[in-house]
């Protein structure tokens, strides 16, 4: 039987680098982790291209590798910045999106566009693909352009979404919300656009979660895509984490009491962590945090932590890690915490679990996972007095600690593992191939707790 094509569009795909190193690069987030785990998990029964960006973190990666038995393919346009808004509007006109031009401050991404979407269409290959996979807006636009130029199905994965990265909404445990009135429209308009496009054009459209399908419905409906248009053919689908890797490590001692690894952002509420470790320090006076990570807020973070007097207390690490370097880091502690006003998915917590370390969670994504006292605690992550509370609850307890860190690894084995959750993938390509949608709902896209039996 012959293998499905699919071309897989991801701005990060894995690499060697020009160095032929035996670690991998091209991987600086969520997109490139869940490209890297699915990819090599499904090459063999799947005949995937790879079509990623050419320069990342200021590193040029090779324009050909073959990589865990498929292709990678780096293209490059050459082309006018005023040629690629040109071919911009097009497309918009093309998919009915009004386009009204580039903002000033959108200005520095049209490089971005022209050097990586708008040079995927240049991919030509022997044959044909059966469907072509765009991830998030950096691909959305090339993706939409091959696909109508090879009368290929188009299925768009929208990871996050650009009012949400930039604090336009938030996520509560009643669902996704606007931050502040007109929070839904945030951000760059040209980026949402470009979302919209991909949830309107593509011929199905998953997201990372239940949380998500609501805030992908509210964003859709506010931009004018019918919802019920968009009902048809949006799905949820949950991620996993490679459980060889994230395991236990005997013998590790515990220097940290807490440890965060994240954005430096106010939507992954480390503003808050940090007034809730002031309060824990009242009663632990030499608790012990680590912060790993970096971005926008890092001056006002060791601001804060300055006139706190938290010096003592917190550590700031802004430092690149590994994969191993970071399994380390979560047995190093006694807990992670991750109190996100804003998380599509989240994986620190996935990781955490897999380390049989347990972890203190915010909204979104998280809540569709963590089974409150049983594989760790949920927090309000508007609240820091909620999340001073449950940090000083679990390190006052090493029993419950060591129970639920024992829980969370046992639940993530079971239920996460990407040897397990990457096998859907092949379904869903044979599903979009047959082109019955409705036979997508039969797949088990998501775990549903209530059949783990941890409940």
């Amino acid at each position: 039987m012959k293998k499905l094509a699919v071309e897989w569009e991801s701005y990060e795909m894995p690499s060697y680098g020009m160095n032929h190193s035996t670690d991998k690069t091209g991987i600086v987030g969520g997109l490139g982790v869940v490209t890297d785990e699915v990819l090599q998990r499904i090459s063999g029964s799947v005949d995937i291209t790879g079509i990623g960006a050419s320069f990342l973190r200021g590193e040029t990666l090779p324009t050909f590798e073959e990589i865990d038995g498929y292709k990678v393919i780096r293209p490059v346009y050459n082309a006018t910045l005023s040629d690629a808004v040109k071919r911009c509007a097009g497309l918009f006109e093309r998919a009915g999106i009004e386009f009204t031009g580039v903002h000033i401050r959108e200005l520095p991404m049209l490089p971005f566009i022209r050097d990586y979407s708008l040079a995927i269409p240049e991919v030509k290959v022997s044959g044909s693909h059966d469907m072509i996979c765009s991830h998030d807006w950096m691909s959305i636009l090339g993706g939409y352009e091959k696909s109508r130029e090879e009368n290929t199905p188009l299925i768009v994965f929208l990871h996050s979404l650009e009012s949400g990265r930039v604090g336009g909404m938030v996520h509560t445990p009643l669902g996704p919300r606007e931050a502040r009135p007109g929070g839904i429209f945030a951000g760059s308009r040209m980026i949402r656009d470009i979302e919209v496009l991909g949830l309107k054009e593509s011929t199905v459209c998953f997201t990372v979660g239940t949380t998500m399908v609501e805030e992908v419905k509210l964003v859709g409906k506010s931009h004018g895509v019918p919802v019920k248009q968009i009902e048809k053919k949006l799905f949820p689908i949950h991620h996993g984490v490679d459980i060889k890797i994230f395991r236990p490590i005997n013998g590790v001692e515990k220097e940290y009491d807490v440890l965060f690894i994240g954005r430096f952002a106010a939507v992954k509420g480390i503003l808050e962590l940090l007034d809730a470790i002031k309060m824990v320090k009242a009663l632990v006076p030499d608790i012990r945090v680590k912060l790993i990570g970096g971005g926008e807020l890092e001056p006002d973070i060791r601001r804060k932590i300055k006139r706190s007097y938290l010096e003592g207390n917190v550590t700031i690490s802004t430092d690149w890690i590994q994969k191993e370097e970071k399994v380390l880091e979560i047995n190093k502690a006694k807990m992670t915490i991750a109190p996100s006003k804003y998380e599509p998915h989240g994986q620190f917590d996935l990781e955490s679990s897999s380390c049989g370390v347990p972890c203190i969670t915010g909204t979104g994504g998280f809540i569709e996972r963590v089974i409150p006292g049983v594989t760790g605690l949920s927090c309000n992550p508007f609240d820091a007095k909620d999340i001073a509370k449950k940090v000083h609850s679990l390190l006052s307890d090493e029993n419950l600690r060591e129970e639920m860190g024992r829980n969370a690894r046992d639940f993530v084995v079971k239920n996460y593992s990407w040897d397990e959750r990457a096998k859907v993938y092949p379904k869903i390509f044979e599903i979009v191939k047959s082109g019955d949608l409705t036979d997508l709902n039969d797949l088990p896209l998501t775990v549903d707790l209530q059949s783990t039996g941890f409940l």
